[in-house]
C-alpha cells in the first residue's frame, strides 16, 4: 500500500495539516500509522472523511444493550464449532437473508440452487446474488471497515447488478453510514463482540446506506464479527426470524438492543 504525508493529505483534500492531524488523532482516517508526535502515514487511496458535523445524527444515537448473560456464547467458544455445524449455521443465515427478501422461498429451494440447480420462476440474477452470499459467508476472516463493508457489498451483487453494487442510497445515507462506523470504531471496542455484533447488524439493517442487499451485507457483517473474536457462527432458527424482526423494531425506535441481544445469545 502507498502511503502520503500529512502536508500531502493536507494539499489533497484542501485541509490544513492542523485538521488533518486531528483528524488522524481521532481515528477518523482509516489506515492512518502514527509515528512520533506529529508525523502520520496515510493511505494515498483514503477519501477525505465527512465533516464530524453532519453525523451528529448517528453517531450520537443511543445504542443500549441492557443486561446480558454471555455464558453460553462463551461456553460456544471454548467448545469450537465442527464443520458439520458450521455449514449448518452458514445455510441457517442465508436462510435468515433470503427470508428478509422472499419469506415465501425456503431452505430446500436455496439447496438447490447452492447444488446447482436451476428454479423455474426465478431470476437467473438472484440466483447467482444466492451463491454470491454463500461464498462470502464461508470467508469469515475481513476486519469490518467501512471499505470492507462497501466490498461485501460489491462482492454479494458481483454479475447480479454491477452499475449499482457498493453504490450508497444517497449522501445521507452515507454519511450515517459512516458515522455509524466511527461508532463501531470508537465507542464499541470494549464491548462484548455479541453486543457489537447486533449493534452493527441493527443500524445496518437502520440506514440501509445501499442501494441493493443491505440485508445480506447485514447478517454477513454480524456474523464476521463473531468470527474474528473467535466465537462460532450462530445458528439462529429459522422459525425464530420472525422474532428477530419484532426486535429490531424496538431496536430502531428506542435503541434498545436487549431483547435482540438475548435473542441472539440464546441461540447459542
Amino acid at each position: 500500500m502507498d502511503y502520503i504525508s500529512v502536508i500531502e493529505a493536507a494539499e489533497k483534500w484542501n485541509l490544513s495539516e492542523r485538521r488533518v492531524r486531528g483528524l488522524c488523532s481521532e481515528g477518523r482516517v482509516e489506515g492512518a500509522e502514527r509515528h512520533g508526535n506529529w508525523a502520520w502515514s496515510i493511505p494515498a487511496d483514503i477519501e477525505r472523511p465527512s465533516d464530524g458535523r453532519s453525523l451528529r445524527f448517528t453517531k450520537g444515537e443511543n445504542f443500549t444493550p441492557g443486561h446480558q448473560n454471555y455464558n453460553k456464547i462463551e461456553n460456544a467458544k471454548t467448545k469450537g464449532q465442527t464443520k458439520e455445524k458450521q455449514e449448518k449455521a452458514i445455510l441457517a443465515t442465508l436462510s435468515n437473508i433470503v427470508y428478509f427478501e422472499k419469506p415465501d422461498f425456503d431452505l430446500l429451494n436455496i439447496e438447490k440452487i447452492l447444488s446447482g440447480n436451476f428454479i423455474e420462476g426465478i431470476p437467473l440474477f438472484y440466483h447467482v446474488q444466492i451463491l454470491n452470499e454463500y461464498s462470502q459467508l464461508n470467508e469469515l476472516d475481513t476486519k469490518i471497515s467501512v471499505s470492507s463493508l462497501r466490498t461485501l457489498n460489491l462482492r454479494i451483487l458481483n454479475s447480479v447488478d454491477n452499475k449499482q453494487k457498493g453504490q450508497f442510497r444517497s449522501s445521507l445515507t452515507e454519511k450515517e453510514f459512516k458515522g455509524l462506523m466511527l461508532q463501531y470504531k470508537n465507542n464499541w471496542s470494549s464491548l462484548h463482540a455479541l453486543t457489537r455484533a447486533s449493534f452493527l447488524f441493527g443500524g445496518l439493517m437502520k440506514i440501509k446506506p445501499f442501494l441493493l442487499a443491505n440485508e445480506a451485507t447485514a447478517w454477513i457483517a454480524f456474523q464476521t464479527e463473531l468470527k474474528i473474536g473467535g466465537y462460532p457462527i450462530m445458528l439462529l432458527n429459522p422459525k425464530e426470524i420472525d422474532e428477530v424482526k419484532a426486535s429490531l423494531i424496538s431496536a430502531r425506535i428506542r435503541g434498545n438492543y436487549q431483547k435482540l441481544i438475548s435473542l441472539f445469545c440464546d441461540s447459542f
